[in-house]
């Protein structure tokens, strides 16, 4: 008898043992509150709520002390309500990271014969609750990605046609007044197409062109002009690494990234201040991307970090600046599709963005750039050529093919009036035709989505089977159209965005003449 109690007390001993080493690996316990307002609990409690040393009880004040004042409050209510509850607590930060805490409560329907008046369990949820949240932030970006994908080819066509018929209006007259509403027109035109690749970007589906990129360059050239949109009363200062990494990104967004947050810096400091960016070379690994729960790889990084003086964001906000629309400038001042444009452009250029402000000291957005491997650094782009001006097209001859008949009128125009020879069709089918029975055409212009059976890549595969040396311009109006491999399109073919500017489209043409 006395061995089998033995054993009996054994089992009992290790099934505690097992179910403590459950609970501390489900981050769970058990409290409960005396009729004192005396907290005790098992002593995982005391582990999950960061408390050191041995403990059996704490005081109910000090217990929500533990706590965000507003939680805090919350709990403290509902405990006088006598009722059963559960509430998601968020535990003060004590330069731990913040934690989310799910507390478990019920009233004790003796407590007249007993001690005890509450007891419950509480559990630390922090990773549960972020997960969830990267679900339904993924869920988001899935909808408006779906959104703005969809809308983005109607969208762009339209637009095309305004930029397009305004541009050939600005050719044909001399009058100041009507140039400067053909000016108001082209520039909102413009900020359509950008409010449009800021929601792209957002979304990760914008149409990146990486290449080789040092970014201390990039920094020191639009250093030189960003001095016109920042006021004398704010210091600039840059702190770039020598010997800094090269990165693979696409420049033009870069660019506009830096610059967003620029501008976002400027507008926090109204009454002044200073403005600094710099840039430094790391290493990322593991532990820093599972206690930041990002979604990197681990590797080498270029930071480029872009600080002000000014207002500052609140704590509560900053898990907000990303959401699109959302802004803490006043209503008029802001889209709010910055920081989400620069979010997605780094999540999507294999990167991530930080922010870290605090309240009237200001605040510093961090870039984290994967870096390209060491000795694959040949081919860097520093800068770009803004001076060019069309020549003239002396004759040659354009197929163009789009399905859109405003988009295709102003193209042909557009490209007669630079000396071109322009056949134009608005379907890939017909313009199959016109090649194979005809084949004298030294360029096609093709939109990449049309009616009938040939888009425009189908187009140009079937042309080439015959004629393998001809170039194409794609122009796309979808933000993932012309990115599907093994569909027709080579390295050397130019691929454009619809709206397509007169310059990027002539610029486009002659390249690929002079350089089939």
């Amino acid at each position: 008898l006395t061995g089998l109690l033995a054993d009996l007390v054994t089992e009992k001993e290790r099934a505690l043992a097992d179910l403590r080493e459950v609970q501390r690996n489900a981050r769970l316990g058990k409290w409960s509150l005396t009729n004192r307002n005396k907290m005790s609990g098992s002593g995982e409690i005391w582990e999950i709520l960061g408390i050191s040393g041995e403990r059996q009880s704490i005081d109910l004040v000090s217990f929500a002390r533990l706590f965000e004042p507003r939680d805090a409050d919350r709990l403290t209510r509902d405990l006088s309500r006598k009722k059963p509850f559960r509430l998601n607590l968020a535990l003060k930060d004590g330069g731990k990271g913040a934690r989310t805490i799910l507390f478990d409560a019920t009233p004790n329907r003796d407590s007249a014969e007993s001690m005890n008046v509450w007891s419950g369990f509480l559990q630390d949820i922090t990773e549960s609750v972020a997960k969830e949240r990267q679900l339904q932030a993924a869920q988001r970006l899935e909808s408006i990605g779906k959104l703005t994908g969809g809308a983005a080819h109607d969208f762009n066509n339209l637009l095309a046609i305004i930029l397009g018929n305004l541009e050939l209006l600005k050719e044909t007259t001399k009058d100041a007044e009507q140039l400067e509403f053909i000016k108001s027109g082209i520039d909102a035109t413009k900020r359509g197409s950008e409010l449009r690749r800021n929601m792209l970007s957002f979304a990760r589906r914008a149409t990146l062109e990486p290449v080789k990129v040092d970014l201390n360059n990039t920094v020191r050239n639009m250093k030189n002009w960003l001095a016109r949109t920042i006021p004398a009363t704010i210091e600039v200062e840059t702190s770039l690494l020598a010997g800094l990494w090269t990165v693979e990104i696409d420049p033009a967004l870069a660019e506009n990234a830096i610059l967003n947050l620029v501008l976002n810096a400027r507008d926090a400091m109204n009454a002044g201040g200073k403005l600094t960016i710099e840039t430094a070379n790391l290493r990322i690994d593991d532990e820093y991307i599972r206690s930041r729960e990002e979604e990197l790889e681990p590797g080498r990084y270029v930071m480029l970090a872009i600080s002000d003086t000014g207002t500052g964001i609140r704590s509560d906000l900053i898990d907000s600046v990303f959401e699109p629309f959302f802004s803490t400038k006043p209503v008029g001042e802001g889209a709010g599709m910055g920081l989400p444009m620069v979010q997605g452009f780094m999540k999507q250029s294999g990167g991530t963005v930080r922010v870290y402000s605090e309240p009237e000291v200001g605040t510093t957005v961090k870039l984290y750039f994967k870096a390209v491997e060491a000795g694959d650094e040949a081919g860097i782009v520093s800068s770009t050529d803004d001076d060019w001006s069309p020549v003239d097209g002396e004759g040659a001859k354009i197929l163009l093919v789009e399905g859109e008949e405003g988009v295709l009128n102003a193209l042909r125009k557009t490209i007669e009036g630079a000396g071109y020879q322009v056949q134009a069709t608005q379907s890939g089918d017909a313009a199959y035709k016109i090649f194979i029975d005809d084949p004298v055409f030294d360029l096609v212009i093709t939109d990449i989505v049309m009616p009938g059976d040939f888009q425009g890549t189908t187009l140009a595969r079937e042309i080439r089977r015959r004629h393998p040396q001809v170039p194409f311009v794609f122009l796309s109006g979808y933000a993932n159209e012309a990115t599907v491999h093994g569909n027709g399109l080579r390295s050397t073919d130019i691929r454009l965005m619809k709206p397509v500017s007169r310059k990027d489209l002539l610029k486009s043409i002659e390249t690929l003449l002079r350089n089939p």
